[in-house]
């Protein structure tokens, strides 16, 4: 198809739900004089650990999201009502929809968009994890059928385009946090009231370690528990801090009573004001995640805080590209608690390495995976798929 020429392209970005943190990447697709863009969604479930996105003064419609368990596995067949009658009606120029392999709506709407002449972008990872060959043949095919891939670094296009994707077709939108306000916060941060902040919480002084994300089996929080367990018996000024909730937290409060570790793990339970965040990030010497890291990754990396990551590449999202070893961060054996501990201890003992991989970690994200830049590989597909 082509831009229609007596108005603005009407596109429709659909999906489960929209994060908080999208807020700011459709507020910087705003304002494009050659497309008008729709954001459809259903809400968060009970299972999201982030609110969904304030999108009141923004161009939004709601829809109800159908959900079906697959036995045994903790995934769902999933339906947005509304995706495949858009397409007969030709309601959209352009859809842009979830990379996923588990929706039947989004094959319905790829096998109709030649028919219909309504591109369709698919937005999401794109890589299984683990990889898997018939998970890899249906999102070859489902890549095939679609208009253009969006995803969210270069290894995702990458990986497609060796194994004979049109290039053309593959983009890459890194996923981003709402840089526009961390960066803001961050810079205006006062030296003083974050120590007073410390002072309050009885952590001046503290050597910080922090685990950011859900308290869930997969993300090895007990690790990390074990891991500031290994250190503090040779740093007693260490201590750890868990910034999330989830299912496990219980049993991990009950696990740090028993082994006489309250002194050095805190539990700060999950947080959505970002200043706060912000407080407990800056003075974190760094944020280790045993398993499972995903944008928990840029959220330290944008206040310069480097990452101890285990070192299972594919039990992380693709955000672990930000993390090079020595660079941006360490890499450790997953099961290693000694390496785990001594990369910590390093980063507290040689604060000119810290430094160093603060300001790398700072800059890549900044420069990168900034809304920015997540808004221009967005509008670069979208716009492929309005002239193609």
């Amino acid at each position: 198809m082509r831009y229609p020429s007596e108005r603005a392209a009407r596109v429709a970005i659909v999906s489960n739900y929209f994060p908080a943190y999208r807020a700011a990447l459709f507020r910087s697709l705003e304002g494009q004089g050659d497309i008008e863009f729709v954001y459809i969604s259903g809400k968060a479930t009970s299972a999201s650990f982030i609110p969904d996105a304030q999108l009141d003064d923004l161009h939004h419609r709601s829809i109800r999201v159908l959900r079906v368990g697959v036995p045994g596995t903790k995934n769902a067949f999933t339906w947005r009502c509304g995706t495949v009658s858009a397409m007969f009606a030709r309601k959209y120029d352009a859809l842009v929809l979830p990379n996923d392999i588990l929706a039947p709506d989004v094959w319905l709407a790829c096998l109709l968009s030649r028919m219909m002449r309504v591109p369709v972008c698919i937005w999401g990872q794109g890589l299984s994890r683990p990889p898997g060959r018939f998970r890899d043949a249906l999102r070859k095919a489902l890549t095939r059928l679609a208009t253009a891939a969006v995803y969210y670094t270069e290894s995702g296009r990458d990986y497609w385009a060796a194994r004979g994707i049109d290039t053309r077709k593959l983009f890459v939108a890194y996923n981003a946090l709402d840089t526009v306000r961390q960066v803001a916060v961050r810079d205006q941060m006062d030296p003083a009231a974050l120590e007073s902040f410390l002072r309050d919480q009885g952590l001046a002084g503290r050597k910080l370690f922090t685990f950011l994300g859900r308290l869930i089996e997969e993300k090895r929080p007990r690790f990390f528990i074990d891991a500031i367990a290994t250190a503090v018996a040779v740093d007693t000024s260490v201590v750890g801090l868990l910034i999330g909730d989830g299912p496990e937290r219980a049993a991990l409060e009950e696990l740090v009573r028993a082994r006489g570790l309250a002194e050095h793990i805190r539990f700060v339970g999950a947080i959505h004001e970002e200043t706060t965040i912000a407080a407990y990030l800056i003075p974190s010497t760094a944020v280790v995640l045993p398993a499972f890291a995903g944008l928990a990754i840029q959220h330290a990396g944008i206040y310069g805080v480097p990452l101890v990551l285990g070192d299972v590449a594919h039990s992380h999202g693709p955000e672990r590209e930000i993390v090079v070893d020595q660079v941006t961060g360490i890499w450790c054996g997953e099961s290693d608690l000694g390496a785990f501990a001594r990369a910590m201890l390093r980063l507290t003992s040689e604060p000119g390495l810290r430094e160093t991989l603060s300001a790398n970690i700072r800059h890549v994200v900044e420069s990168k995976y900034s809304v920015g830049a997540m808004a221009q590989g967005i509008l670069d597909a979208t716009r492929y798929c309005l002239v193609t």
